[in-house]
């Protein structure tokens, strides 16, 4: 059982200044919680915040029954006329071993109360099958939340979505620190990288051609490892990797850069992430290992020898307003209606130039088949519940819809 508060509280992101975040327990990034799988929890929110924001939680990724999945009218008001707070407990299976994350999902203010803080809670579910692969772990398991900001010079975060367009800020930050430095022991270190961000995705590579070891997407581990240079990673994903730094001397710093700044980006720094520097042997021998098989993953002909149909997401911005099937947002209005542990294939589709945006499907994980007719990218095979979805491109996805039924 836990019991958090949406509060307004103060913070240090960028040096020597105090930003007005509204968070959960007033700071960002929220607490993480670690939950073993098949042991239930229950969290109580409570809707503190003082500029009388409503707000509803979303643990993304958790295969969570209807009414605790963060329905986005299903709003926690602000407080009423006699100055008491309204709360909500959200119970959560902890059905999926996986890196989750929870942040806002009210309709009409995700964008304003995500960028404001509400945007950066990890939630880690683990299993006994993880633990027997002797991955790093402890201290040398480490979130990397990924977020970025426009400040003005009281520091204060500036927010400014273009008429719900867009929004990119000239300041990245990790875990809560603009450009950060992390010192790193002569071992290996597993890493959990969440995009917070509202608009920006990220082409992450080091500074000195490495590779990461990639273990894990969305909804939990890879089948094996994959060594890749790059990888790209959208709004909402999630991806795992090793850094192995026992390679490397003493006082070596690596940065983490971003490949993938705009095109029409003015900002200037918006291609450095952080810095890590070898500062010590490991405290403690590093017995850790990247074993040669990870998660389950079955091949995607399993998945599509049990399709009952095929559906088509087209996703456009007409008039100013983003549509899906040439619709907005409607609490009445259905989309699709799967049979419950049916198996579909869905295309998403941006014939749209010039935006890019990633698509989320709750309750149930998915495998990508291709990209616009080719293979997924190495680091994106595996389960996943984000689809980046690139201009003029198509994504077909597949997966089985469960295992609850409900409005989602």
């Amino acid at each position: 059982y836990y019991q958090m508060e949406v509060r307004t509280g103060l913070q240090e992101i960028i040096p020597g200044k105090l930003t007005r975040v509204n968070g959960y327990e007033g700071i960002f990034p929220a607490p993480r919680i670690r939950q073993k799988k098949g042991r239930q929890s229950v969290i109580r929110f409570i809707n503190r915040l003082v500029d009388n924001t409503p707000t509803s939680i979303h643990l993304h990724g958790m295969a969570s029954l209807p009414e605790y999945d963060g329905w986005a009218n299903d709003v926690i008001p602000p407080r009423d006329a006699q100055g008491r707070y309204y709360y909500k407990d959200y119970i959560y299976p902890n059905n999926r071993s996986a890196t989750l994350w929870y942040h806002d999902h009210a309709a009409h203010q995700t964008a304003r109360n995500v960028y404001s803080g509400l945007s950066a809670g990890m939630y880690v579910v683990y299993d006994d099958h993880e633990l027997d692969l002797n991955l790093p772990s402890g201290d040398y398991d480490v979130p990397l939340i990924l977020h970025d900001k426009v400040f003005d010079r009281q520091g204060q975060a500036v927010f400014d979505d273009q008429g719900e367009f867009s929004i990119y800020g000239d300041v990245i930050t990790v875990n809560g620190v603009a450009w950060p430095r992390m010192p790193v022991e002569r071992r290996k270190y597993r890493f959990r990288v969440l995009n917070a961000s509202v608009s920006r995705s990220y082409n992450l590579r080091l500074d000195n051609g490495d590779s990461f070891i990639m273990i894990g997407t969305d909804a939990g581990l890879r089948n094996s490892p994959a060594s890749v240079k790059n990888f790209t990673i959208g709004m909402a994903e999630r991806y795992e990797f090793v850094l192995d730094f026992s390679r490397y001397p003493i006082g070596t710093q690596i940065q983490l850069r971003n490949n993938s700044p705009l095109n029409n980006e003015t900002f200037t720094n918006t291609n450095k992430v952080m810095m890590f520097e070898v500062v010590s042997n490991p405290v403690t021998p590093d017995t850790s290992e990247i074993p040669s098989s990870l998660g389950v993953v079955p091949p995607v002909s399993e998945l599509l020898s049990q399709v009952v149909r095929t559906r088509e997401f087209r996703y456009a911005r007409n008039n100013g307003l983003w549509t899906v099937n040439g619709r907005t947002w409607s609490q009445t209005d259905m989309e699709a209606n799967p049979g419950q542990n049916q198996v579909e294939i869905w295309s998403l589709i941006n014939e749209s130039g010039g935006w890019f945006h990633p698509v989320h499907i709750h309750l149930s994980a998915f495998l990508i088949i291709d990209r616009n007719g080719r293979k997924p990218f190495t680091y994106e095979e595996g389960w996943k519940d984000v689809f980046y979805l690139t201009e003029n491109s198509v994504v077909r996805v597949v997966g089985k819809f469960g295992p609850h039924a409900g409005r989602y």
